[in-house]
């Protein structure tokens, strides 16, 4: 079955199953149904089809129940699969708050650790996106990081002013909107003569 059990996926999710087998018989059909609760009191969406897949189509935000189960064309149907669970998730994180250096700092070592409050979100940040560039478009982008579920990165640089900014991705790939864009400039090097 797929997707895996308790899967959190974005804004469609496709159903999937092996084909079952009847000795004698073809199956050629298949009831699937999706409820909002495991005792599928509440069915969100129920067919019965050829194949072994589908999309549900539109489902609200939150867990999701599923199961298929089989008819053959002597008119047998199979008991129902196990019930497995999906969590549909729509909604992106808050964007990080960039914590350090601070913005206009200048700094006199090559070796930086930018620093983020963590992002929120209803079903867990996966991972965050950090960006360092030279210019303010971060259209030539010197360091891009992906980091998962943590709130720091220590990256070499050479002297020169940066600007540098953090966006978090969920688990269902949603992604929060860039934190505000910081600035700092090493100067690790000393003057020469």
């Amino acid at each position: 079955l797929s997707p895996a059990d308790g899967a959190v996926v974005p804004g469609s999710v496709g159903l999937a199953w092996g084909a079952a087998t009847d000795a004698g018989f073809d199956v050629p059909e298949y009831d699937v149904q999706v409820a909002s609760d495991a005792a599928f009191l509440t069915v969100e969406s129920q067919s019965t089809l050829p194949a072994t897949g589908t999309s549900p189509g539109a489902l609200p935000e939150g867990v999701h129940y599923w199961r298929v189960r089989a008819r053959d064309n002597g008119g047998s149907v199979s008991p129902w699969s196990a019930v497995w669970t999906f969590t549909m998730d729509t909604t992106p994180p808050s964007a990080p708050t960039l914590t350090g250096p601070a913005d206009g700092a200048i700094l006199v070592t090559s070796a930086q650790t930018l620093t983020w409050n963590a992002a929120t979100d209803n079903v867990g940040v996966g991972t965050y996106w950090v960006q360092v560039s030279d210019t303010t478009q971060f259209n030539r982008v010197w360091i891009v990081y992906r980091e998962g579920p943590t709130s720091g990165r220590t990256v070499p640089l050479p002297d020169r002013l940066f600007y540098w900014r953090v966006r978090a991705e969920d688990q269902a790939g949603n992604d929060s909107a860039w934190s505000e864009i910081w600035t700092f400039r090493v100067d690790a090097l000393p003057p020469t003569i």
